[in-house]
């Protein structure tokens, strides 16, 4: 459960226009955080953020205390967010409406083609059981430019339009987690829905070679401000090569899916079940189940004992889990 740059990452849904961000550099738990929060109110309606993610700057010198943030906000928007610890500031970057109903879920991932830039694309997960992908690079390009808060403070950028939409889900995609391949180009994107549905979608990214420059316009935010638009295009299509479903995984909405290797996948739900599955070449085979304490169970996080086959889950809602697995099975840390 690290992250790059030591920030335990909480929505706090009940406050609005507000993110609270934990530092736990110094240790875990409780008693060892300690934490501020920093909170904009762009509009005079109620935004609660359903799920954050954080981009890794591999430009940064390790140690840096700023990073960059996208959120998924229950108004319809996407908002890519530059935190800056040391003076506190939280700094509104990019936003889009594209969705146009509630988002529930956004994740990052990069993408190094055999020739050319690094490219860093983002998926996002609505009520209406689409994903959608956008190509950020030349966003973050702009924003890496900036020499300081100062030149950033120009306006909100459009992040435009999506690459590619993918319909999954009957309704609303509750978890979303996406991982490369030992193939280039082709991912493993693993999704739960409020439909009781787990699918797993071998995903590839095909760049073009005639890129578009991208262009900014000016248009008028809702509050009389004007607002910078930067449409970025890369001509990259996101295609779906197979797909694997267990359309009755669970018993209520999955709430979290982990791939944990190209062979095994995981998923928990409000059932308070957390379930493992076989990635087979034909379908999802199930492996075990164990019931957990944490009722309303809302995400689920893994990662692996080093030099061992152990997994380890953290499952979060009304309460906090952790289970292990070995090879007699699920038990409990």
């Amino acid at each position: 459960m690290s992250d790059p740059f030591d920030y335990f990452k909480l929505k706090n849904l009940a406050k609005r226009g507000c993110h609270m961000c934990y530092d736990i550099s110094n240790g875990i738990g409780v008693a060892a955080v300690t934490h501020y929060s920093t909170g904009i109110c762009w509009r005079a309606s109620p935004c609660r953020y359903m799920s954050v993610a954080v981009l890794n700057d591999e430009t940064k010198p390790e140690g840096s205390h700023e990073c960059l943030l996208v959120a998924a906000c229950s108004d319809g928007f996407i908002r890519m967010f530059k935190l800056q610890e040391n003076n506190k500031k939280l700094l509104l970057l990019a936003e889009s409406c594209f969705h146009q109903r509630c988002v529930l879920r956004v994740e990052v991932f990069s993408y190094q083609p055999a020739c050319g830039q690094r490219r860093t694309f983002m998926c996002s997960a609505a009520t209406d059981g689409k994903i959608a992908f956008w190509d950020i690079t030349e966003l973050i390009n702009r924003v890496q430019s900036a020499h300081n808060f100062v030149d950033l403070e120009h306006g909100i950028l459009d992040l435009g339009c999506p690459e590619s939409v993918l319909q999954i889900h009957q309704s609303g995609v509750s978890s979303l987690h996406i991982r490369d391949t030992e193939k280039d180009g082709e991912y493993l994107l693993a999704t739960g829905g409020d439909d009781n549905a787990v699918h797993l979608c071998f995903l590839t990214v095909d760049l073009a070679s005639d890129a578009v420059e991208p262009s900014a316009v000016t248009k008028h935010h809702p509050n009389n401000s004007e607002v910078a638009v930067e449409h970025c295009v890369s001509h990259c299509s996101v295609q779906v090569i197979k797909k694997l479903s267990a359309f009755f995984a669970h018993a209520a909405h999955v709430t979290g899916v982990r791939i944990l290797d190209v062979g095994l996948l995981a998923s928990t739900s409000i059932d308070q079940r957390l379930t493992l599955w076989k990635i087979e070449e034909d379908g999802l085979q199930f492996l075990c189940s164990k019931f957990c304490h944490v009722a309303d169970v809302a995400d689920l996080e893994c990662w692996k004992e080093e030099n061992s086959k152990t997994h380890f889950f953290a499952l979060c809602g009304q309460g906090l889990q952790i289970i292990k697995s070995q090879e007699s099975g699920l038990t409990q840390v």
